[in-house]
């Protein structure tokens, strides 16, 4: 080996110093890392499906609900932002 590089296998003992602190952290309940970049992705689709229902159905409904309760219910000479002519 000449003077001034570094091998190979120090390299890789360096770079898995490195890791070894996150890694063991994602050992917990003896997860391996395929079953814990597996359960994130499901987890992130799942993410996904909610947000996507959330914006495009549930927001919509409820504010139209909102909306229709608020004209139900409003005093006739009320503006949409008054909370009822209270001082």
């Amino acid at each position: 080996m000449e003077d001034g590089k570094l091998s190979l296998l120090s390299l890789a003992k360096a770079e898995g110093a490195k890791v070894a602190p996150m890694g063991g952290g994602l050992l917990i309940y003896g997860l391996t890392y395929q079953e814990w970049t597996i359960r994130l992705m499901a987890f992130y689709a799942l993410f996904l499906v909610v947000d996507s229902i959330g914006r495009k159905w549930v927001y919509p409904i409820v504010k139209l609900a909102w909306s229709f309760a608020w004209s139900r219910f409003r005093k006739p000479d009320q503006a949409p932002g008054d909370p009822g002519g209270q001082q």
